[in-house]
């Protein structure tokens, strides 16, 4: 069955089943897992990563379990360099948003990690995302803030 994309609408406030999770650690990006001779690979400190995920996330979760289409929307925030000029350390402590456009990677590698690490843990799979909205920029300190929600058909 083909849907449109814009047969997707979202759910009032009151009907949404929605995750939100906020993360006070600075994201890190995922690479794809290294198959080879020996098997595969995940790096040590991706595993760490993950499992430090995990940890911060049971404790927001309530029960809540998503089975449909879901909406992906993340932010996350990389502390300000120290050697950034004067006027992005002025825009920062205005509340202005300074986007990031430099590594790591936002649409796959950076996401990876904490879709990965987290959704198995409230839905199925992540194939069940079926939109996305995902920032990246700047701010005093280092976070993360992830919503999932159902989307109404």
């Amino acid at each position: 069955i083909m849907i449109k994309y814009n047969q997707f609408k979202k759910r009032e406030i009151d009907e949404c089943k929605c995750i939100h999770l906020s993360f006070d650690i600075e994201a890190k990006p995922k690479q794809s897992v290294r198959g080879g001779k020996y098997g595969f690979y995940k790096d040590p400190k991706v595993k760490k990563y993950e499992n430090q995920l995990i940890a911060l996330t049971k404790p927001q979760l309530k029960g809540v379990y998503l089975s449909g289409a879901i909406n992906y929307y993340a932010v996350y925030t990389f502390q300000l360099p120290k050697n950034a000029p004067k006027w992005a350390k002025e825009e920062i402590e205005k509340g202005n948003t300074i986007y990031k456009s430099t590594k790591p990677d936002l649409t796959d590698n950076l996401n990876k990690g904490i879709v990965d690490a987290i959704t198995p843990l409230f839905m199925a799979n992540d194939s069940r995302i079926a939109r996305c909205e995902i920032t990246k920029v700047y701010g005093k300190t280092s976070g993360i803030k992830v919503s999932f929600c159902e989307l109404e058909m």
